[in-house]
Formats: structure tokens, sequence, C-alpha cells
């Protein structure tokens, strides 16, 4: 019987060899890594105390406050500035400048007198 050349060139394990040495070889696929991003702290130094990791910070982003509380001395700032972008840093930040702003203050007038 006759056979066709598709079906001679694939029987035996010569054609199985030569399908095999048409095709590209595989490329084992890259990992994805991925950069840890840096997290920023929500326990901060108290500007009157000193004491390291004491203030905390607690951000309500449904009633657009953020509180600041030290642990030791039991001083506290809270801000309705707060936006989804505010960060816990960004409140520390506004209350150590608002701190700064009030020293300035009181050194001008003691200036005056």
């Amino acid at each position: 019987q006759q056979q066709h050349r598709w079906q001679a060139a694939s029987s035996g394990p010569r054609g199985q060899e030569a399908s095999r040495a048409m095709g590209r070889r595989r490329r084992s696929q890259k990992k994805v890594t991925t950069k840890k991003r840096a997290t920023v702290s929500t326990v901060f130094k108290c500007p009157f105390c000193s004491m390291d990791s004491a203030v905390n910070c607690v951000i309500d982003q449904g009633k657009g406050i953020a509180s600041l509380n030290c642990r030791v001395c039991a001083a506290k700032y809270q801000t309705s500035n707060v936006t989804y972008l505010t960060e816990p840093i960004d409140v520390f930040c506004e209350w150590v400048d608002r701190c700064a702003e009030e020293n300035q203050d009181g050194e001008d007038e003691d200036d005056l007198e």
C-alpha cells in the first residue's frame, strides 16, 4: 500500500527527531523581581521629652483627622488637614514645624520687652 509523504516522515524515531529540530529551543522565563517599597515609620521621637519611639500617629481618613500622641509625656497634636496622600511623617513634620513657629514667636516677644 502506498503511504503518503507526511505519514512516512512522521512515523518512526527519525520523524520525531526531525520535528523537534525544526522548532526553537524554549527559553526559561525570567523571574519578575519587585523592589520592596520603603515603608515610612508611624512611630517617632517626641520633640518635648526626646524619647525614641514614643509618639504614635493615627490617621482617620473617614473623618479627615490625624492625631499624634506621646506615650511618655502625654503631648498631643491633632490636625484636620488630611488628604488621601497624607502619610504619618507629614503629620509629624507639621507638628514639629508648628512647635518651631511657636518657639520663634515666644523668642520675638521676649526681644520686644
